[in-house]
């Protein structure tokens, strides 16, 4: 399960769900359905990241029915508590943002009962940051700031502010005052989150903070910053966007060879990844005429100035990045095991 949180983190879905299958037939021969817990769960939000929110859901229901086998109440409620956090994450893909503070709540419910301690300020920590990412899609801005404060003050608790949990509310954070053009306290949490990603392997988070950079500098009027962190984002975003396509077009036939004896859910199956894909193709597309659009306004907004990093010393520092997001040298100590 640690490899699979690696591969994870990198963006490498199937070698993380073919990692995590291996731990899950390890846990069903011994019968320890604690972890068999976990692997559910964890699985269902590798499918979720995939799109396959159906297939995802199926395992998130196997993890509710395995749990009731865990004899220790504590682990039984926190068990609970990740599942309504793990329904809130669907119900936010879905843009169900007051579904997904419902769930959340009730998630903070399961973990009320549990010892004080790091591992409770960890979990409500994430908590505070989904009604953060929640309140921010309904526009409520100041509910949802001190949620994101409520949320880096738990994480820091648990020792945990400087890794990607806490990237992600200094992310959120910095993303509002973006939305309120308060630009100045915007550029304080984005280069926060970017000191952390930095220092971590996990490619989704490195697109998000990346791309608020961007339009952070964009607002500054700084082009050459600007040019650089959209061009950055663009890398890891085409990175993202491969990865997604080979592990989705692997883990479909893997379905489908399951499922062959009732062949009409292989044509809904069918039809849903190829709907998926042509969002893909249309999403692609958008962006690539967004980034001429930009480019153009960046060309007549350069004419007075230059950039400030040339381009051989950019070429370089994108050539490094990458060599050093392919790696696996670097394991923060305190993210070594993963939310399940």
């Amino acid at each position: 399960m640690l490899i699979a949180d690696l591969h994870e983190k990198q963006g490498k879905r199937e070698l993380s769900i073919n990692n995590a299958r291996k731990a899950l037939k390890i846990a069903e021969e011994t019968d320890d359905y604690q972890w068999q817990a976990k692997i559910f769960g964890f699985l269902s939000t590798q499918y979720r990241h995939l799109g396959l929110l159906d297939e995802g859901k199926i395992y998130l229901e196997k993890g509710i029915v395995i749990s009731a086998e865990i004899e220790d109440k504590i682990l039984a409620s926190q068990f609970r508590g990740m599942t309504y956090q793990e329904m809130a994450y669907y119900a936010w893909e879905e843009q169900k943002y007051t579904e997904a503070i419902e769930k959340v709540e009730l998630a903070s419910l399961s973990f009320a009962v549990l010892p004080e301690g790091k591992f409770k300020d960890f979990l409500i920590g994430n908590n505070e940051e989904m009604f953060g990412k929640s309140y921010t899609e309904l526009k409520e801005y100041s509910i949802a700031k001190q949620h994101y404060y409520n949320s880096l003050n738990l994480l820091k608790k648990a020792d945990a502010d400087n890794t990607q949990w806490g990237a992600n509310s200094y992310q959120g954070l910095g993303n509002i005052f973006l939305l309120q053009k308060n630009i100045d306290s915007a550029g304080i949490y984005l280069k926060k989150a970017l000191s952390i990603t930095e220092k971590t392997n996990h490619t989704s988070l490195k697109q998000n903070v990346y791309q608020n950079l961007a339009s952070y500098y964009k607002e500054k009027k700084e082009m050459d910053s600007f040019a650089f962190y959209q061009k950055k984002y663009n890398a890891i975003l085409q990175e993202n966007i491969s990865q997604a396509q080979h592990s989705l077009n692997n883990e479909f036939n893997r379905i489908i060879n399951q499922k062959t004896k009732n062949p009409y859910k292989i044509y809904i199956l069918t039809g849903a990844v190829f709907l998926l894909l042509i969002g893909v193709i249309i999403f692609i597309y958008r962006k690539r005429r967004s980034n001429s659009h930009i480019k153009a306004i960046s060309t007549n907004e350069e004419k007075t100035s230059s950039l400030v990093i040339p381009q051989k010393t950019e070429e370089e520092l994108l050539e490094k990045l990458n060599e050093f997001e392919k790696s696996l040298d670097y394991l923060d100590k305190n993210m070594s095991s993963q939310r399940w």
